[in-house]
């Protein structure tokens, strides 16, 4: 065969894509520092050389996962009350709710359901509104973040045709105004 008739060689892999790598690099960082700061603490708190570290790490979690074990155990056999103070309870409870709504209430259908829900709505409002805003603000400061480290790698599209609003022609697209100023 003559040189000519060579085939080419196939080209080889680029590898991932940057932002792939950059986020794989970020992992190993996070991995190898929390490496570091486990073999610090065992070395402070027990005093360990490095190499009897993960002997000292699965005896470690081996005990807290008996412990965990016990405490499930512990919780699982709790007896719950007997029968009949259940219903001395749930008496109880529906004469203080009707007592709430006064004489009319035993009459009013589902009241002890109307009032539980009105309690639940009143205790529940002012822990579900710091939810609410924790996961708006939370979301903002993790996208921000996100822009900051990897938004050189996104790619942004372009919107030429954006609108812009001027007070005595209304909304009128950008190319439109390239012509009007």
């Amino acid at each position: 065969m003559s040189a000519a008739a060579t085939p080419p060689a196939p080209a080889a892999h680029p590898g991932p894509e940057p932002e792939l790598r950059l986020f794989i690099s970020d992992l190993e960082v996070a991995y190898h520092l929390l490496t570091e700061a486990r073999y610090r603490t065992l070395e402070r708190l027990f005093g360990v050389s490095r190499d009897q570290a993960n002997l000292l790490t699965v005896v470690a979690l081996l005990t807290l996962a008996e412990s965990m074990r016990r405490s499930a155990e512990r919780v699982s056999n709790v007896q719950g009350p007997s029968r009949a103070d259940t219903m001395l309870g749930a008496a109880v409870l529906r004469e203080a709710v009707y007592g709430v709504g006064g004489v009319t209430a035993d009459q009013t259908r589902m009241f002890g359901v109307l009032v539980a829900i009105a309690v639940v709505a009143r205790l529940s409002a002012p822990a579900v509104r710091s939810a609410v805003h924790n996961v708006r603000t939370g979301s903002q400061r993790l996208q921000s973040g996100f822009r900051h480290r990897y938004g050189q790698l996104i790619r942004r599209p372009r919107r030429p045709d954006r609108f812009r609003r001027r007070p005595d022609r209304g909304y009128l697209l950008e190319s439109e105004l390239a012509g009007i100023t």
